[in-house]
Parts: C-alpha cells; sequence; structure tokens
C-alpha cells in the first residue's frame, strides 16, 4: 500500500476554515463559571452556530474565546488542562475513525496527523523517534504567546483524554515550550509507539482507506 503524503500546509496549522468542536468543548467545559454569550464575546459567533454541524469558523475567532475564559476565570496552569479532559473519541469524527481503524498506536498517528486542521487543535504535532524511545512532539511555536500555555494544556490533555476513549494510556515524561514532546515508553505498562496496539481497531484496510479519504475531501487535498 503507497504511503499517505502530508497535505503541504506552509501556513499554521491552525490557519484553515475548521468546525465548531472546540469552541464547543470549551464553552461545555465553563458552563458552570461562564455563559456560552460570554464565552462567545467579540468573535462575531452566536450560539446557534455551535449547534450547526456545517458551521466553520477561523482561529482568531476560537483564541477570542480562549482569551474570553482566560479574563474571566484566569490563565492559572491547569486550566487548560481541565477544559482539555472534555475532549472525546467521539468527538473526532472521521479523524478518530481513521486512528481507531489502524494496527498500531504510531500507525494511528501517523494516519492522522496530516489531516489535524480537521480537529480541534492548534499545535503541529509529528511523530518523531531516537535510539531508546518515539515522540509524538507537539510544536507550540505558531501558537500567539499570551494563550500559548493555555492551548499547549488544552491540546496536550484533549489528546490524552481521546487516547483513553481508544484504551491508550498516555503518560507523558516531560513538557516543555515552545518544543514540548510527549515521550512513550515500553515500560511500566505503557504502550510504545511501535508496537503498542489499540484495543478497538477492527476495521478492515478499505475502511481506513475510505476514511481517508473522506479526510482528505473535507480539507480539499487531492491524493497523491
Amino acid at each position: 500500500m503507497a504511503p499517505f503524503a502530508a497535505p503541504p500546509f506552509a501556513a499554521p496549522v491552525w490557519a484553515v476554515p475548521r468546525g465548531t468542536e472546540g469552541v464547543r468543548i470549551m464553552t461545555q467545559a465553563v458552563t458552570e463559571s461562564m455563559s456560552v454569550a460570554e464565552c462567545l464575546a467579540g468573535t462575531g459567533l452566536a450560539e446557534s452556530d455551535l449547534a450547526d454541524e456545517d458551521t466553520e469558523i477561523w482561529a482568531h475567532q476560537e483564541f477570542t474565546v480562549v482569551r474570553n475564559i482566560i479574563d474571566a476565570l484566569g490563565g492559572q496552569p491547569g486550566r487548560g488542562i481541565e477544559v482539555g479532559g472534555f475532549s472525546t473519541l467521539g468527538r473526532t469524527g472521521m479523524l478518530g475513525f481513521a486512528f481507531l481503524t489502524s494496527a498500531t498506536v504510531r500507525e494511528g498517528l501517523e494516519r492522522a496527523l496530516p489531516y489535524l486542521a480537521l480537529a480541534p487543535s492548534h499545535m503541529r504535532l509529528s511523530v518523531e523517534a531516537d535510539d531508546e524511545h518515539d515522540y509524538l512532539a507537539a510544536d507550540d511555536s505558531d501558537i500567539p504567546a499570551d494563550i500559548r500555555p493555555f492551548i499547549v494544556e488544552r491540546d496536550v490533555g484533549g489528546l490524552a483524554a481521546v487516547l483513553r476513549g481508544a484504551n491508550v494510556c498516555l503518560e507523558p515524561d516531560w513538557l516543555e515550550t515552545t518544543r514540548c514532546a510527549l515521550s512513550f515508553l515500553p515500560e511500566c505498562g505503557r504502550r510504545p509507539l511501535r508496537s503498542g496496539r489499540i484495543s478497538r481497531a477492527t476495521g478492515s484496510p478499505s475502511g481506513r482507506e475510505r476514511s481517508i479519504r473522506h479526510c482528505r475531501r473535507r480539507i480539499r487535498t487531492p491524493p497523491e
């Protein structure tokens, strides 16, 4: 089978229109402290837009929601992790299906990462390796500095929540900005990227190919 080529994103990974799932997750996470209207202030969005699956927004609108939350609730460490914890595997759509129909964690990530524009994440992710470990590296250098800590926490926390939905335990050895690396180790029951299997990966090769074709169509990328 021919490898899947990554779409040629020259701009930041978030510089494309995307759905409102990321905003929905944030408004749900802070619902006890902020109204949806307060979250959306200054975005040009209405609450009805969040209920419309076809609505597309730009990153600056989502960044405004982040700033509204920080202004209202504070930007203390851990706030983004709490918000990211509201992410679920089911909210990732076809991107999650592409991951689930892969044989291993690493294969699933390598299939999904080229289509990150379909996910409610703003970091540029890549799978890297050295002689000892495989890494999921999250580059946050494209994110505005004033909201970078929140976004890094939210996106890493959201990724961990999504992987838990696939019975994959994410245990980072360290996080650092502007380059934060998450190391998957084979010791202590952790799943190495090279061999760890996804327990729910029951799809056929044809199912995997259909999911990738769907992702390509969503971001208007012609197949190689």
